[in-house]
């Protein structure tokens, strides 16, 4: 992807999207240097330590949209909090490049001056690792199954785990059940020797949150990955 202005940058909190009512965001990933330096030493040394994460950002007040989704969760932990940045109106297409992590609410700070649009600014802790990756799903209603796009998630055969950060909005008039299935493979082909890496079910309790599930402890040197969408009849989807 090449240089871009910010214009379309989605945010989304557990199962909200705060994009429409925010015009700042940043995200600061860190690592602590840890000093080793020993006697006899004529500069300092120093090895990397734990990392840390920190987000911040600026909404314009809104007592439903804004106010009370940020409010309700200051002191929560886990919170799944996703940012992708575009330059155009295609912020939603699949293959974006997207950050996410678990987060604790840490602080809110809504204000202004006289005269001023009414802002409220807010931050939260990561408690845990930022990751890297793509947007691999985006749709406003799942009505039926399919499979998804497929992308190669990692550059080389190493060995790593994948992570599905989800964020469940909300549910169709239908009540579909709808479950997701992480699959992977060595080729882009996806023929013959499909893993399934992850599965979710997603039911009416997981409305306004999101989802947080890792490979860690099986890890595979597989490169392709795609979601697929397995959507029932049932009445205890989103």
């Amino acid at each position: 992807m090449a240089e871009f202005v910010i214009r379309n940058t989605r945010v989304l909190v557990d199962g909200y999207d705060l994009s429409g009512k925010m015009n700042e965001v940043s995200l600061t990933a860190n690592v602590d240097l840890v000093d080793a330096t020993v006697f006899g030493s004529s500069a300092r040394k120093r090895k990397p330590g734990l990392k840390s994460i920190e987000l911040r950002g600026t909404a314009f007040f809104d007592s439903t949209a804004v106010d009370k989704r940020i409010y309700d969760r200051l002191g929560s932990t886990n919170s799944v909090i996703s940012v992708v940045a575009h330059g155009t109106s295609a912020v939603n297409n699949e293959g974006n490049v997207a950050f996410s992590g678990l987060f604790l609410e840490s602080e809110y700070t809504p204000g202004g001056s006289i005269g001023e649009m009414m802002m409220g600014n807010f931050a939260a802790m990561g408690d845990g690792q930022l990751i890297r990756g793509k947007l691999v799903a985006f749709s406003s209603k799942y009505t039926s199954s399919g499979d998804g796009t497929i992308f190669r998630l990692f550059p080389s055969s190493s060995g790593k785990a994948a992570y599905l950060a989800g964020h469940i909005m909300g549910r169709s008039s239908a009540g579909h059940e709808i479950t997701l299935h992480l699959e992977r493979a060595s080729s882009s082909a996806f023929g013959g020797g499909l893993t399934t890496a992850l599965t979710k079910s997603l039911t009416t309790t997981l409305v306004g949150t999101g989802i947080w599930e890792t490979t860690v402890s099986g890890k595979s040197t597989d490169r392709w990955y795609r979601v697929i969408t397995t959507v029932g009849a049932g009445t205890s989807g989103g």
